[in-house]
């Protein structure tokens, strides 16, 4: 039997596959640095680009019948704010793991190869590993983590109001 985190499960048993993308990231980020840069960014990138598809495949799927925002009842006004506040959450989500996946090769382009071995020096294309800042880059990562954890924490609670209400438990 599979381990999952409470998020991973969503109604009808389907295991949301972003939440497992955020796991891999959560494990990917919790490398420790330095000395093992070149394995935190590539499991980093791996997670980055679950994340990504998940999300892209959510977005595509956003209207279709069986979308976790179509148990949201739409005929009530706020409701339907915090439904479209998801859907351009999601969308900002996404750019922003775009461009944390660009500032991440950056970084790891900036690497060298095997440390074991002098490196060249860098050229003005690539930025010295020094000058590369992977405290910050990781901070970056994890509020983006925090904000897509929250994301799926939402529409959950959205789910969930609107079908306690719709059932008269809030009466």
């Amino acid at each position: 039997m599979a381990v999952t985190t409470p998020t991973m499960a969503r109604p009808g048993g389907r295991v949301d596959a972003r939440a497992q993308a955020l796991y891999q990231l959560k494990v990917a980020l919790a490398v420790r640095l330095p000395e093992r840069e070149q394995d935190w960014a590539n499991g980093v990138e791996h997670a980055l680009a679950l994340i990504e598809k998940a999300l892209k495949e959510n977005r595509t799927a956003a209207n279709a019948p069986d979308s976790v925002l179509s148990e949201v009842d739409e005929t009530r006004e706020t409701l339907a704010r915090q439904a479209d506040g998801i859907r351009q959450e999601r969308t900002d989500l996404l750019k922003e793991c775009v461009m944390l996946q660009i500032d991440l090769q950056t970084a790891a382009h900036a690497l060298p190869v095997d440390r074991e071995l002098p490196s060249p020096l860098p050229t003005p294309a690539t930025p010295a590993v020094d000058s590369v800042d992977f405290h910050e880059l990781r901070q970056r990562l994890e509020e983006f983590r925090a904000r897509v954890e929250g994301i799926l924490q939402t529409e959950t609670e959205l789910v969930r109001e609107s079908i306690t209400t719709d059932l008269g438990a809030g009466d």
